[in-house]
């Protein structure tokens, strides 16, 4: 089987790390072994293992002892090394390159509690508002902290058309609250919605990269090229990353023998220059890259190396910054450990990474804005652009979406508009796919939340009305007309997406000013 370009740049790494361990090895073997911390450490856990089998008062598992003590280890590097059991990993092979049911979100361990790292786009899950940080005390009424993750995530997928009750602790809510959650099949598809949403103008939407997604990217814009494109829009707002080798062969699309991003670590070995090749590039005309809070890794990679290369127009807000380079490495008996051995930085230098502390990860996952803007750090584009990084990607051009009240999360939360829109389509059967949710149908909406025993602050009503009717016509139009049909409907109500649509002319000139650069 060939290898790609980025394979065999990772064989040579991990082999140069293998020499390097096997070399420190056979220098500590030759010394006193209490001259080593490793060795040294090594004895002591195995002493405390033997000491609490022989000795605790209950019969103990050593091997969930073993996991145990790995996890502690990596809590004190950084937010985002992992261990893998056998089942998790699994699960991760799964959602690279299969499909399956449940309610669509990404979980971890943070602080000992299950949470939410990111709900996948279009999910059951999404929909009904849960959101990156929320922490899932129960499932079906029982606790989830203190026991194992791959047990709790079971208990989330099932059978398509059934549903589970989770229990959601949210900061800045006083309260928990259950969601009912109705599985569905979990497509892993990552271009999740590709069309002209205007004369010439192509809109692509990319929730995250694995395995299928250059060869997804490649397909689809040959498609729309053929379909009349003249200018595109990428969407990368909430897209978590995944697969670096496809967050390359994606950005390689877009661009000419450029710098897509280089690693750097400890070791030499992790000191790598991703660079594109101009016979992988399908379009290059006007861009403009959309980018959210939820934008991060392999999404930062691409934003930042177009950003970088001035080969796209920015916009949106701030990246998440999530900049570390995990490599998986398997141990035995099918466990597996992502372990961060480098940091990304973009052509320009610009790291990546948001600022963290070890252990403190409650601060990472819920930074202050403030900290974020004074920790952005400038930089130069190829064309001399002063571009800000060093705490995630700063936009070229800033659009900022309010946050939702908490009367907006509540309704999400409980599943308001899922359960008033199947009312409605029972009472209105003749409804199709150019409903709008009129005046009439938000007052009758208002009443129907008043009827939840949700009171209705009036002020917070009124700043997320829109949103609110957004969504309604979202559910509504995905159940008479599917998905793609309401994707096309709701994007006129996106204002990051029409200032995306805008901004096309000013990558256009943008271009202009690059390809002199090339010229002379």
């Amino acid at each position: 089987m060939n290898m790609s370009r980025l394979q065999q740049r990772i064989v040579l790494h991990v082999s140069a790390i293998l020499v390097m361990v096997a070399t420190l090895t056979g220098t500590a073997i030759a010394q006193e072994s209490n001259e080593d911390p490793v060795i040294r450490g090594l004895d002591k856990i195995a002493l405390a293992l033997e000491l609490i089998s022989l000795n605790y008062k209950d019969d103990i598992d050593i091997a969930d002892l073993i996991e145990s003590g790995i996890r502690g280890m990596l809590y004190q590097l950084d937010p985002h090394s992992t261990y893998f059991n056998p089942d998790q990993t699994r699960r991760l092979l799964t959602e690279q390159e299969g499909e399956y049911f449940g309610i669509g979100v990404t979980i971890g361990i943070r602080n000992e509690e299950m949470t939410v790292v990111s709900p996948m786009e279009n999910s059951p899950a999404a929909r009904q508002g849960i959101r990156t940080g929320d922490v899932i005390t129960h499932i079906e009424g029982e606790r989830t902290a203190g026991r194992d993750l791959e047990i709790n995530a079971r208990k989330l997928r099932g059978p398509a058309g059934t549903s589970v009750t989770v229990t959601i602790e949210r900061e800045g809510l006083a309260e928990p609250f259950d969601v009912t959650i109705t599985r569905e099949k979990i497509s892993l598809s990552t271009v999740q919605f590709a069309s002209l949403i205007q004369d010439g103008v192509g809109y692509i939407r990319l929730t995250r990269f694995a395995r299928t997604s250059g060869a997804e990217m490649a397909e689809t814009i040959d498609r729309l090229k053929s379909e009349g494109l003249k200018g595109l829009i990428l969407d990368l707002r909430s897209n978590p990353g995944g697969d670096l080798e496809q967050a390359v062969v994606v950005a390689d699309q877009f661009l000419d023998n450029d710098v897509i991003v280089y690693t750097k670590g400890l070791s030499p070995a992790s000191k790598i220059d991703f660079k594109a090749s101009a016979e992988e590039t399908r379009w290059r005309g006007p861009l403009v890259v959309l980018i959210n809070r939820g934008s991060a890794s392999g999404a930062e990679v691409v934003a930042g190396a177009l950003q970088d290369q001035d080969r796209a127009i920015l916009t949106g807000e701030n990246s998440w910054g999530k900049g570390l380079v995990q490599s998986v490495i398997p141990l035995s008996h099918d466990a597996a450990l992502a372990l961060t051995t480098a940091r990304y930085y973009t052509p320009s230098g610009r790291l990546i990474q948001r600022e963290y502390t070890p252990g403190q990860f409650d601060r990472y996952f819920n930074p202050e804005a403030e900290s974020v803007e004074q920790m952005m750090q400038p930089s130069r584009t190829s064309l001399g652009r002063i571009v800000y990084g060093g705490n995630g990607l700063q936009p070229d051009v800033i659009v900022e979406e309010p946050e939702l009240s908490v009367l907006a999360q509540q309704v999400l939360l409980r599943g308001l508009i899922f359960d008033f829109v199947t009312g409605y389509l029972a009472d209105h059967p003749q409804t199709d796919r150019n409903f709008e949710a009129t005046e009439e149908i938000m007052l009758s909406f208002r009443r129907f939340v008043d009827d939840s025993n949700l009171e209705v602050n009036e002020e917070q009503w009124r700043q997320d009305v829109d949103f609110l009717a957004a969504r309604i016509k979202y559910e509504t139009v995905t159940r008479i007309a599917g998905s793609d049909e309401a994707f096309r409907a709701v994007l006129p109500l996106d204002r990051q997406v029409q200032k995306a649509i805008e901004l096309l002319k000013d990558a256009e000139e943008l271009l202009k000013r690059k390809l002199q650069q090339i010229g002379n």
